[in-house]
């Protein structure tokens, strides 16, 4: 799949035109070598396939100024889907920066291409860049498995990663819509999001996934957390007495991670803070001493 895109893009991948990388005479020679038409921007609509949900928008703005001052230095590419429609096949970024600067047209290749092509080609590209998200990425690489009929491992293969790799990846999106939403938050890391999956409900990994992200929890405290909550499930049929005990425990550790929130907080702001444990039997000790100038 991947020589197969090579092959047809020719040179440099979307996202070139911000980086200030110079586009090499070879690469000129291959733009040349096409026929380029200008084609209305209202005239081209989305590729189908795209994996990417989300698009930054001072990224966009960054391309749409580059666009401004440079014009569109690799054209978009694009299959006739009808008499005064066309479909995008890459250059979705190019596409909405041009628009938001206001260009009536843009400079397209037109292609042929079946079905598998375009999906091809459009989560490859994405795929190999650098700013998808863990779930777009895990989106993109369910797409590719059902539309090529392919199994994990030949996946892998295909574009250079470890079958555990995607399988892991694959696994995210088990989550819910609303927790992958959630999951969402730049807080929240892949390592966060896999760890939901130990939970048995959606409304639990609700629960723990916006306490994340209020209390800005590390992957470890969130463990400590899911763990403690399936300590509590696992009990629930025990007597009254364990429960208690784990309840104890749960709201211990809550507690905890909140205190060591806050002194991260106080470190971070530039105050020099002492902040100590001591396990007893009976209690936890917690030790916080602060300068007084």
């Amino acid at each position: 799949m991947k020589s197969q895109l090579t092959k047809f893009l020719g040179f440099k991948q979307e996202g070139a035109q911000t980086n200030g990388e110079e586009i090499s005479q070879e690469q000129i020679k291959n733009v040349k070598k096409r026929d380029i038409e200008y084609l209305p921007v209202d005239k081209i609509i989305p590729n189908p396939y795209q994996p990417r949900i989300e698009f930054d928008e001072e990224e966009l703005k960054e391309l749409a100024s580059s666009i401004k001052n440079h014009g569109i230095i690799q054209p978009l590419t694009v299959r006739k889907n009808s008499e005064d429609e066309y479909e995008l096949i890459a250059g979705e970024r190019r596409l909405r920066a041009s628009k938001l600067i206001g260009l009536k047209e843009v400079p397209v290749i037109v292609g042929e291409f079946v079905e598998k092509e375009m999906a091809e080609i459009a989560l490859i590209e994405n795929l190999q860049r650098k700013d998808l998200d863990f779930l777009e990425e895990a989106v993109g690489y369910k797409k590719l498995l059902e539309t090529f009929d392919l199994t994990q491992k030949e996946l892998a293969e295909q574009i250079g990663k470890s079958q555990s790799t995607i399988a892991n990846k694959l696994r995210l999106l088990k989550l819910s819509e609303e927790v992958q939403q959630l999951a969402k938050n730049p807080n929240i890391t892949e390592r966060h999001a896999r760890a939901l999956l130990k939970l048995p409900t959606e409304e639990l990994q609700v629960s723990v996934i916006e306490q994340v992200i209020e209390n800005e929890y590390t992957v470890r405290e969130m463990e400590e957390l899911i763990d403690g909550m399936l300590a509590e499930i696992n009990g629930e049929e025990e007597d009254e007495d364990n429960i208690n005990v784990v309840r104890y425990f749960n709201d211990v550790r809550l507690s905890l991670n909140t205190i060591r929130k806050t002194i991260r907080d106080i470190r971070d702001s530039g105050l020099e803070v002492e902040f100590e444990e001591v396990d007893e039997d009976d209690y936890v000790e917690v030790k916080i001493r602060l300068p007084k100038e």
